[in-house]
């Protein structure tokens, strides 16, 4: 086999990949550096087709063979923006199946130090919510959706985040 079908084959098992992710390929599968996969490969993916550019180090997969298959999962492209994360608020409601209706914006919190731009994607605007509190582990759970790993807060954690901000900055009236 190829090292481009290879490659297309280990990123259709994937789905979305990350710089750390080829990184483990390039080394494990080929012995070369991310760079040389890179340029010679992952390259050629994209100008295919079979690799679409989410930003800046992460990809996602598109099956050629199948045109109408669904677009990429929100929420694991969500799960490979950064390391240290939790998907809150409204975007937990979703997949605890609490939310009335899907929001066009994914919600991810992060440390002050690990904020991104917020960029938008296949439609969906994913947005860093930067945490008051240098905390993105107490009260967080890690679900498996797709064969990735997921850190989602958890139900409790998601009432506070969701209604902290009316009870304690704009006052309880406004909540009742």
């Amino acid at each position: 086999m190829k090292i481009t079908q290879e490659l297309y084959k280990y990123s259709m098992e994937r789905r979305v990949l990350d710089v750390s992710d080829l990184k483990e390929f390039a080394h494990k599968k080929l012995g070369v550096k991310y760079k040389y996969l890179y340029t010679k490969f992952i390259t050629r993916l994209l100008s295919q087709g079979k690799l679409v550019r989410i930003r800046q180090g992460l990809y996602a997969a598109k099956n050629v063979f199948d045109p109408y298959e669904k677009d990429t999962d929100r929420y694991i492209v969500a799960s490979k923006i950064k390391s240290d994360y939790y998907l809150g608020f409204h975007t937990a409601l979703e997949l605890y199946g609490a939310a009335y209706s899907e929001f066009n914006s994914v919600h991810v919190a992060v440390l002050r130090n690990s904020y991104f731009q917020p960029f938008v994607f296949e439609g969906l605007k994913y947005v860093p919510v930067t945490r008051e509190v240098n905390d993105v582990e107490t009260g967080v759970q890690s679900i498996t959706r797709k064969n990735h790993t997921i850190h989602v807060s958890s139900p409790s954690r998601t009432l506070v985040d969701c209604i902290g901000p009316y009870l304690f900055h704009k006052g309880q009236k406004r909540f009742l």
